[in-house]
């Protein structure tokens, strides 16, 4: 799993939170801004992709600023899980928890770091368990009546055939698999 990380990772309070992301073993990715204005499209292009190479995203409430608002709202326009960690000591907790409203994002608020790591925990967990996309296709007949053949006469279902297909894809497609390396 690989979890998109917003936030400041020189503050203490966001490299403990990264070590509780590590421990749950997931790859960890961290955003690196370039503020010079002759690299914007290039800047914008690498923080979309951080975004899109991501499955669930964790954001650390310690830098409210522009960049960190951009990140989070790539994360929730590309439907990215998001989980947005508040401080208990934060003085715009209230304005965090009440003006971000979003189908995707869970806002925690956490008095130790000990607890925000509890937190991540809990999420990572429940998100391997309900990562799986729903693709609604429009497919031509012959395409469909494979497709129930091998659901009335074998043990694998449409999706697993599927599934299957676009593994192989990904897996031959040496330009998705130079996008996956860039993000390491």
């Amino acid at each position: 799993m690989r979890v998109a990380f917003i936030g400041n990772p020189q503050s203490k309070q966001a490299k403990g939170l990264m070590e509780a992301l590590d421990s749950k073993g997931v790859q960890v990715y961290v955003d690196k801004f370039n503020p010079e204005i002759s690299n914007m499209l290039d800047s914008f292009k690498k923080t979309r992709d951080f975004i899109v190479g991501s499955d669930v995203v964790v954001a650390d409430d310690t830098v409210i600023s522009p960049e960190s608002n951009f990140k989070l709202a790539l994360a929730l326009e590309y439907r990215r899980p998001t989980l947005l960690l508040i401080s208990n000591s934060n003085p715009n907790k209230e304005s965090l928890l009440d003006g971000l409203r979003h189908r995707n994002l869970r806002k925690e608020v956490y008095k130790s770091v000990e607890e925000a790591k509890t937190i991540i925990e809990d999420f990572i967990s429940e998100m391997k368990d309900s990562l799986d996309a729903k693709l609604f296709m429009n497919i031509p007949p012959s395409m469909n009546r494979y497709l129930d053949w091998v659901a009335t006469h074998t043990q694998r279902s449409k999706s697993d055939v599927v599934r299957v297909a676009v593994e192989r894809a990904a897996k031959e497609d040496a330009d998705y698999q130079k996008f996956l390396k860039s993000l390491d």
